[in-house]
């Protein structure tokens, strides 16, 4: 395999992670409401921006820990990957209280947040990312084992379940609507993406990324098999949808654009998520490929190559300066994305930063200077 590096993976993941931001910066800034029934226009592209999200996640737990795992074997990788549930987790509660001092919610909606009981402003999908993580090295272990055949039949099972799950949306769970909504998307709670569902966007995004990941593969190789598992996904999206989904596609569109299919999980948000965004990473393949990037994504990239920092980061400087943001936002909607990647790129020249980042890795503060010393 050429060892040029795919950009392109660089810049699909600082849009997935800049369209987030985004889509949150104009819900604070009120710039939908001001637009009135023209909003929906914006939100085309908008509503785009989770299962992207998620669907790059998938992605890269198949083109860095996978591939990790096929060199250099199973060492050290649960361990890692649980870190990185719990700093999600972090990331989480801290977007949380952060919408709290914001007074976005109360301090105790923020405390049933912690225990999945209520919603976290704008960091609710980092709780979807802490949950899988926790189960992410059986994941892998089975994929490295079964290789794609894993891929496909959890994809598979995942699409079959959505009958059952939606039968299930009129069982009442009493105090756990919500949590049972969040972890299975069941119960009359409105809202989603939940963790079971949002795993047709890791697994979607693991396919496209395992043709990355066999060894000596010429271009032309990797190339074919992508373009191989890119089809196939459409093709299972087009079939998923006559299959399960009573609408004709364009009424489907609107009713992923209005968020109504998002609020119950249905299965029409996530063929159509599926679907743009495996359109959208291969526009980036096709535009970018090993090329340079253009200079405003490279800009950009920062927010990109640090995904979990810089999303944590932005939504919490909305939900903290949400009326000062609301009161100006001209200024607000000029100043963000500059604030945030200048931050995301120099964050390790502030004081403390080497203590924070031990503390976040589970690890004694000063240790790994200890160590390398010794």
């Amino acid at each position: 395999m050429n060892n040029r590096r795919l950009y392109f993976i660089d810049c699909a993941r600082t849009y997935a992670v800049f369209l987030a931001l985004l889509s949150h910066l104009l819900i604070t800034t009120r710039f939908f409401n001001d637009l009135g029934s023209d909003a929906i226009y914006v939100k085309q592209f908008t509503r785009m921006a989770t299962p992207m999200f998620v669907f790059m996640f998938g992605f890269m737990i198949e083109f860095v820990y996978v591939r990790r795992v096929i060199n250099n074997g199973h060492q050290l990788l649960r361990q890692r990957l649980h870190i990185r549930a719990f700093q999600c987790y972090f990331a989480y509660s801290l977007t949380g209280f952060c919408g709290f001092l914001g007074g976005f919610t109360s301090f105790q909606d923020f405390m049933l947040s912690l225990v999945f009981l209520s919603d976290s402003r704008f960091g609710n999908i980092l709780r979807v990312y802490a949950v899988i993580l926790l189960f992410t090295p059986l994941i892998i272990q089975l994929r490295v084992h079964y290789p794609n055949r894993f891929l496909i039949i959890a994809l598979s099972i995942l699409l079959a379940s959505f009958p059952v799950t939606s039968a299930l949306k009129a069982s009442d769970f009493g105090a756990m609507n919500n949590a049972m909504n969040t972890l299975f998307g069941i119960g009359p709670v409105k809202a989603g993406p939940s963790v079971w569902h949002s795993l047709c966007f890791v697994f979607a995004g693991m396919l496209m990324a395992s043709s990355f990941n066999t060894a000596r593969s010429t271009r032309n190789d990797i190339n074919s098999r992508f373009y191989f598992n890119a089809f196939g996904l459409v093709i299972t999206c087009l079939l998923a949808w006559y299959f399960l989904i009573d609408k004709s596609f364009s009424v489907g569109w609107w009713s992923f654009v209005d968020m109504s299919y998002r609020k119950d999980n249905a299965a029409g948000y996530f063929i159509i998520g599926t679907l743009t965004s495996v359109i959208t990473f291969i526009f980036f393949k096709l535009w970018i490929g090993t090329r340079t990037p253009p200079f405003l994504f490279q800009l950009l990239l920062p927010i990109g190559l640090s995904s979990l920092f810089s999303y944590t980061v932005g939504n919490c400087l909305l939900n903290l300066f949400g009326i000062e943001v609301i009161a100006y936002p001209l200024l607000t909607a000029i100043l963000f994305f500059p604030l945030l990647v200048f931050i995301t790129r120099y964050i390790t020249l502030l004081p403390g930063y080497q203590m924070i980042n031990d503390l976040l890795n589970l690890r004694l503060p000063n240790s790994t200077a200890k160590a390398s010393q010794a």
